[in-house]
């Protein structure tokens, strides 16, 4: 080979090279970012909008609908779906893969203007984001102190705090959580109302037009001058809004007191049951995470020191971690990986020159993989160190089977430089058959369609580039240094060490005892070929028949110390209750010796559930090394006893993982009717308690919250010169409160000015019926008319119960029913039980149920999986077909594939793992790796052939000379894979499964191999023999 020749004659050249992709890979390793996942490009963006004080309901149709039907026209649309909950408004729009997101997000805001034209003045301005996996809140800091109020902390917050936060490089946006900001309240007597015959609008015109300086203009005095003039208006301090007058002799204190205080808590944030103030800090899209999360604490450490008092920031919950554990664990076992694959070939070799040859093989290729990661623009995440840890074991095979087959030259006599160039020539076109054959698995893994192949991009391009980098040190690094650093001990069959000697001369003898048994097992076989591939077709089926046993699911959740609760308290409860409940499950949970601190937060923006009586608790648990129970058997104990609790419904406890808040199982039901809607989930739903494949089942429209509906009658208020949207307007003020405007205090400190009725006065629905309005006195055929009439006139006023959130998806109505999976259920099995409830379900014709969650996703997954499996096999033959000039020889060598079927599912059982995507991709892996095997068994017995050896000699000779590479890349890839199978690390459990599943098949598929391929061998000799074809070099042309 030419790269060969080149690097053994100039061997500074060569060395050259290789300290050039060390250099560039540790140069690109320095600038690439960290993050937990690889940057994809959902094609997702939602519109979030605000319409304070209105229902569900009111939400839907007036915002929500109006959006849908907007959005439904733009270029590209997958799906819609929104959510109404009260007051708040969010749309979702899913575009095809291969979309423009940016492209698509600005569409979405053109018709999002549009339809805002038909908005109330009420709704605030809609939100329009892009979704990224990588921008959910990085960090949680509190803001704690036992001696300071609430409004102090907020203060401090909005003044200090934030600021400094918002500008540390890499921060996007900073969440509060339990503020409660300064306002003016202005509390109206509604009996002092009726008796000026004053309307409570009146009072909110007065406030909104009298509270300001307004420009006026300017003009030119003969000085030439031109002074510019305002009417000067702004209060000065909240008791000058007492003095603006409402009509002709009443002012504003005549019938409203004005006071200062805090608004009603929004939201809330508690630390182990103590109220703090909660900031959720945001990254930017391209920010990396460890380096922003590390910049968040020093600036916390910089404003701790600046504070007085007992006043502190802490970072209570911080998504580095996990990544930071993550690199921990993956840089740990790929350090254990290398220790073990190069101390394979020292136990195989016998030499620790050709260790060191042969193992400088894995510091250049895992250097120089950093490189193709920062030209393709990848980061370090989950997905690319896996790539990295799992490579470790087979990156060292093409080194192997090269410095293997010199080492076999040297020991026939020739010189260093000989056997280095004949031997890297004689395996050569073999080595490069394998390492394509890698390279043909892995490619199509990171080209899956889907979601999850953009999720496996990285870690499929990754590992075919490293793959064949490991081709390229293999061809001229090893052939380089066997070449000028040769062992003279080679050959000698013992070691001129005192303290190797021994080791070498057993392991030598262990290495020629194999040989022999090996090649007599084979002649054996060769013997009984029938027998053989009987036995082997058993051992398949039964294997195959073995899978039924393994659960299937979707992604294994990994133990990263902490567990999620999702809770709500009775609907229609205040956040002091939500908080109050809260308190009681944090009791609970500090009755277990494994939790270290807890964090609750109520309402939070960055929840996809919102409302004052929705919590969610992150408990964080002592480390695993410190404690007897894993997340797994935690969970369930835990859901027991919150579930004694009364006057809550606990809606989940697990972990919140790479599937973010999608839950195992969700079930749409879309029709057009909710109470038939409600009617079918709540069918589904008692069957599904009963069984034995759930955990916290769920209807998402089962949270109701209490609501009073007022009825206008139409005629009488059109009679009276009133709209509905009028009364609407007053009604708002007077039920809801108005915090439309503000005063900003000489000081600067900013207060919303709420204009309510006075606490008391509306306690009861009898009271809100005794509110007056005002009649409008435009019109002047009414004049004669009273100005105010009672509610009680114009409205019937009904008390119900309504939903918390109502739910379209592409348009339709839609009730959701989400539930868990108990643990020793699998996945698939609770979606089989599912779809026959399903079938059994009495559903009107226009309605439809769809499975959805992570079901979904399995099922999605597997399919692109599955067809990267066909496609792995298809590329494989073509390689190897072109590789041996032959259509049959493929054959002989893939007969190894559907062996290894027996080790995926041995080793599954034997870890007590399902059959997941992570192990799915492992048995794609193994497509490629149990081929090398047979390619070098195949390889070695053609050349025989080609010499005139009859097939049977020649099967046997590459038994005997082919044992020893065989065996190295096996156990070097076992050896490399033991790390990650045995799960050791923190949070390690999501990715063992893949691992365990590679080691098990490459065991079991060399094993049979070995066997296996020397008969098929022998069989298809005998069939082209029977048909009269012969080897192409015997053909004359």
């Amino acid at each position: 080979m030419l790269i060969t020749r080149v690097s053994v004659s100039n061997h500074v050249f060569a060395t050259m090279m290789m300290i050039a992709l060390m250099i560039l890979g540790l140069f690109s390793l320095s600038r690439l970012p960290v993050q937990q996942y690889p940057n994809i490009n959902f094609p997702v963006v939602s519109v979030k909008t605000l319409f304070p004080g209105a229902s569900p309901e009111v939400v839907e149709s007036e915002v929500s609908e109006r959006i849908e039907k907007a959005v439904n026209t733009v270029s590209g649309l997958k799906e819609i779906f929104s959510h109404s909950y009260p007051g708040v408004s969010i749309v979702t729009a899913t575009f095809s893969l291969g979309t423009d997101v940016n492209l698509a997000a600005n569409d979405v805001r053109e018709k999002v203007a549009s339809a805002r034209t038909f908005f109330s003045s009420e709704v605030k301005t809609p939100e329009v984001s892009r979704f990224n996996l990588n921008s959910t809140p990085i960090a949680t800091i509190a803001i704690r102190s036992d001696s300071r109020s609430v409004e102090y902390l907020t203060e401090l917050a909005d003044k200090v705090i934030i600021p400094q936060l918002q500008t540390i490089k890499g921060v996007g946006m900073v969440e509060p959580l339990g503020e409660q900001q300064k306002q003016i309240v202005v509390s109206v007597k509604p009996e002092l109302l009726t008796s000026f015959g004053v309307g409570v609008e009146s009072l909110l015109s007065v406030i909104s037009s009298d509270n300001r300086d307004l420009p006026v203009g300017s003009f030119i005095t003969t000085g030439g001058r031109e002074p510019s003039v305002e009417v000067k208006n702004h209060a000065v301090n909240p008791l000058d809004f007492e003095s603006f007058y409402i009509t002709k002799g009443v002012q504003l204190r005549d019938v409203a007191t004005v006071s200062t205080g805090q608004q009603e808590l929004q939201s809330l944030a508690l630390m182990n049951a103590k109220p703090v103030i909660g900031l959720e800090v945001v990254k930017t899209d391209d920010a990396n995470l460890i380096a922003t999360a590390n910049r968040i604490r020093k600036t916390v450490d910089q404003i701790n020191r600046k504070l007085s008092g007992d006043v502190k920031l802490e970072v209570i919950r911080d998504s580095s971690r996990i990544v930071n554990v993550a690199v921990d664990n993956f840089v740990r076992t790929i350090l254990e990986g290398v220790v073990l694959t190069i101390l394979t070939v020292f136990l195989f070799l016998g030499s620790w020159r050709s260790t060191v040859i042969t193992g400088l093989t894995l510091p250049i290729t895992l250097l120089s993989s950093f490189t193709i990661m920062y030209i393709m623009d990848f980061s370090i995440n989950f997905l690319t160190l896996m790539a990295l840890s799992l490579s470790v074991g087979f990156l060292i095979d093409d080194a192997i089977v090269v410095r293997e087959n010199i080492v076999r030259h040297l020991e026939m006599g020739k010189n260093p430089v000989k056997a280095a160039l004949e031997g890297t020539e004689e395996i050569g076109l073999a080595v490069i058959a394998t390492t394509l054959t890698v390279v043909a698995v892995f490619l199509p893994v990171g080209f899956m369609g889907g979601i999850i192949g953009q999720f496996f991009k990285e870690f499929g391009i990754t590992v075919a580039f490293i793959v064949m980098v490991s081709l390229f040190v293999s061809f001229t690094l090893d052939p380089m240094m066997s070449s000028i650093w040769h062992d003279p001990d080679v050959g000698s069959g013992s070691s001129s060490n005192v303290f190797l000697a021994p080791i070498v001369s057993t392991i030598n003898g262990v290495q020629k005892a194999l040989s022999f048994l090996y090649v007599g097992i084979v002649r054996w076989c060769l013997n009984h070929r029938l027998i053989v591939v009987a036995f082997s077709v058993l051992v398949l089926i039964f294997s195959v028949y073995t899978v039924r046993f393994l659960g299937v699911d979707f992604i294994p959740d990994g133990d990263y110390s902490e567990i999620v609760i999702d809770f709500q308290v009775t609907p229609g409860s205040s956040i002091d209750v939500t908080a109050e409940k809260s308190k009681q499950i944090n009791g609970i949970l500090y009755s277990f010796s494994e939790v270290n601190q807890i964090l609750t937060t109520i309402n939070s923006q960055s929840s996809s559930r919102r409302g004052k009586t929705i919590g969610r608790v992150y408990v964080q648990l002592i480390p695993d090394n410190q404690r007897l129970r894993s997340v797994s058997d935690l969970v369930p104990v835990i859901r027991d006893k919150l579930s004694r609790i009364g006057g809550i419904k606990i809606n989940s406890v697990g972990v919140q993982g790479a599937t973010g808040e999608r839950k195992p199982i969700e079930i749409s039901i879309l029709g057009d009717n909710y109470d038939e809607l409600n009617r079918l989930a709540s069918i589904l739903l008692e069957k599904m308690h009963v069984s034995n494949f759930f955990t916290d089942p769920n209807i998402s429209s089962a949270s109701v919250q209490p609501t009073i509906e007022l009825q206008v009658d139409t005629d009488k208020a059109r009679s009276m010169g009133l709209s509905v949207s009028y009364l609407a307007n007053v009604l708002r003020i007077l039920v809801g409160g108005d915090t439309s405007e503000s005063w900003q205090s000489p000081d600067g400190t900013r207060y919303t000015v709420l204009l309510r009725i006075a606490s008391g006065d509306l306690r009861s629905v009898h009271d809100m019926s005794h509110l007056y309005i005002a009649v409008p006195n435009n019109d002047p055929t009414i004049k004669s008319r009273k100005s105010l009439v009672p509610i009680s006139e114009l409205v019937s006023i009904k008390e119900t119960l309504t939903s918390n959130v109502r739910e379209h998806i592409n348009l339709m109505k839609a009730v959701k029913i989400t539930t868990g999976v108990k643990l020793g259920q699998s996945l698939s099995e609770a979606t089989k039980f599912v779809d026959s409830l399903i079938k059994k379900l009495p559903i009107p014709n226009s309605y439809q149920v769809v499975i959805t969650g992570n079901s979904e996703d399995m099922q999605e997954s597997f399919h692109y999986a599955k067809e990267a499996l066909l496609l792995a096999v298809a590329f494989i033959y073509m390689i190897l077909a072109s590789q041996f000039r032959s259509f049959l020889d493929p054959v002989i060598i893939m007969t190894a594939l559907p062996f290894s079927i027996i080790g995926v599912v041995g080793a599954l059982i034997l870890f007590r793992s399902s059959f997941n995507l992570f192990s799915m991709i492992g048995t794609i892996m193994l497509m490629g790796l149990v081929t090398k095997n047979g390619i070098l068994l195949v390889d070695f017995a053609n050349q025989s052939t080609r010499k005139g050896t009859s097939a049977y000699d020649a099967v046997l000779s590459a038994a005997f000379v082919r044992l020893r590479p065989i065996l190295m890349t096996t156990v070097s890839i076992v050896a490399g894979m033991i790390p990650a199978a045995f799960s050791v690390g923190e949070g390690s459990e999501s990715s063992a499964p893949m691992a365990q599943a590679v080691a098990g098949g490459v065991v079991t598929s060399s094993i049979l191999t070995l066997i296996v391929v020397p008969v098929v061998y022998t069989l298809l000799d005998d069939l082209k023999r029977y048909f009269g074809f012969y080897p192409r070099d015997k053909v004359d042309v």
